[in-house]
Formats: structure tokens, sequence, C-alpha cells
């Protein structure tokens, strides 16, 4: 539910709150994580890159450039190689 919240605020350029529904859906999501939950066989990554790129975005659109980079640091330090991440390196 968070997730699609932000993903509504994002669309409408609510970027503040788009933020903080990201947020609290990777908080969610390393809860269930951490707690080895599962759901018909689904199990979240390490690392959601995508969920980083959405709250990192958010952030910046937020004009809150220290939280994008909390973020975008997460995703430079996991190394990924792809070109999917160049803004982020």
């Amino acid at each position: 539910g968070y997730y699609n919240a932000a993903l509504n605020h994002y669309n409408k350029q609510d970027f503040n709150k788009s933020f903080v529904n990201f947020t609290k859906a990777l908080e969610t999501e390393e809860y269930i994580r951490d707690k080895n939950f599962q759901y018909g066989g689904i199990v979240f990554p390490a690392l959601d890159t995508n969920l980083m790129l959405n709250i990192g975005a958010s952030a910046l659109k937020a004009n809150m450039e220290d939280s994008a980079m909390k973020y975008y640091t997460r995703l430079a330090d996991a190394k990924i190689k792809t070109d999917n991440f160049i803004e982020v390196y």
C-alpha cells in the first residue's frame, strides 16, 4: 500500500509525500525480509534497486539532497554493473 501511495503522490508531483511513503515501503520490506516471512514463495531481495531509485528520485525532487544521497549511496556501494544506474555512479 505504501508503494502505491508513493507512486500516486509522485505522479501528482507531491514529492515530499512520495518520499515518506517510499521510505515506509522500504521499512516494511526490510521488516518482512529480516523476519524471513514469505507469502506464496515470494521473498524480498537483499537490495530492492527500484525502490532505492524511487526514494532517491523523490528526495531529490523534494530538494532533500542529503536524503537522496543516502539512498543513492546504498546503490553505489552495491556496485551493481548495469547502465540503469549511470546517474547514481
